[in-house]
């Protein structure tokens, strides 16, 4: 784990050689891989060396006790060539149908930590329709995300892409992305849902 976190492919490599060493890799405490740890540090050729090893599926399927994969922690951070390898890998779809325990997808975390390039990619992959429809359990959606967090450009984003009406359908019982907005005092990314038709959600709406 500690070679995979610090960025040493070669050493990688060679655990991998080694059944029981090898193992290590995968009984890891708290559900964090080697994968997942090289992924959030944008250590790509360490998570190119073990997708192409035969635990890369096990390892892709993996998840941290917060329901993250590495897919997941390599948008969170923004670590944009990580997530290119990650989509290009065999396992692509198996990180990318991934959602935590809240409902939360890859593009929720990209949106809110504002990384607008890993949203970019996302949102064109074959993926990304599902992604940008997709609502956790509470009803949000990465629209949402986007707005709570204030992030204009991801918003912008994610209104270009399409789906728009479903977009800002999506609500939890504090409103809808428009509520989300005006609550966090976003004036313009509001001005921006209203010129895409959004209006509030919330049942005193107009007050």
């Amino acid at each position: 784990m500690l070679a995979a976190k610090r960025g040493h492919a070669g050493v990688v490599r060679t655990m991998l050689g080694f059944p029981k060493q090898a193992q290590l890799l995968l009984d890891m405490p708290s559900g964090l891989n080697p994968l997942m740890s090289a992924a959030y540090r944008g250590h790509e050729q360490v998570v190119q060396t073990l997708l192409q090893s035969p635990f890369g599926a096990l390892l892709a399927l993996g998840r941290a006790e917060d329901g993250f994969n590495a897919l997941m922690y390599a948008a969170q951070k923004g670590q944009v060539h990580v997530v290119k390898a990650l989509l290009a890998s065999p396992h692509a779809a198996l990180m990318m149908q991934a959602n935590t325990e809240h409902g939360v997808n890859v593009l929720m975390v990209a949106a809110i930590h504002g990384q607008i390039e890993v949203v970019k990619i996302l949102l064109e992959s074959s993926y990304g329709s599902k992604l940008v429809q997709e609502r956790g359990i509470q009803g949000t959606n990465a629209l949402m995300s986007g707005v709570y967090a204030g992030f204009k450009e991801v918003v912008q984003l994610l209104i270009n892409f399409g789906f728009v009406e479903q977009q800002l359908a999506a609500h939890t019982e504090y409103g809808g992305a428009l509520d989300i907005a005006l609550a966090n005092g976003h004036q313009e990314i509001a001005e921006l849902l209203r010129s895409h038709g959004a209006v509030s959600l919330l049942s005193d709406a107009g007050n």
